[in-house]
């Protein structure tokens, strides 16, 4: 299953204003999809790229399998029905808790598969 990852641009996207900037990494990210001819994918979002994938799955909600979030406290109010895992890690999770953010993520999509 296709996952992508936004991560930060460099250049003009970051001359743009917040909600500018969301929808302008949201094309990129939709068109980088498209050059890949993916027609169903995953996102695996953090932090402040929470609003790029929103906006994706908002516009293109045929094609998103899953949603997974580090940090997804910060959305379970919006989202009652998520599955949360609270881990015991900081900012650099990945980097602390590899493996275990790897089993829980993989186990997740592979209940998400149509």
């Amino acid at each position: 299953m296709p996952t992508l990852e936004p991560n930060l641009a460099r250049g003009r996207a970051l001359q743009l204003r917040p909600s500018d900037y969301s929808d302008h990494l949201a094309q990129v990210m939709q068109d980088f999809a498209n050059q890949l001819k993916l027609t169903r994918y995953s996102f695996f979002l953090q932090d402040y790229v929470g609003p790029i994938g929103f906006r994706m799955a908002n516009a293109y909600p045929e094609m998103i399998d899953a949603i997974v979030f580090q940090n997804a406290n910060a959305y379970g109010k919006d989202v009652p029905s998520a599955e949360i895992h609270i881990l015991d890690a900081g900012h650099f999770a990945l980097d602390q808790r590899a493996d275990e953010i790897a089993r829980l993520t993989k186990d997740f999509l592979d209940r998400q598969k149509r």
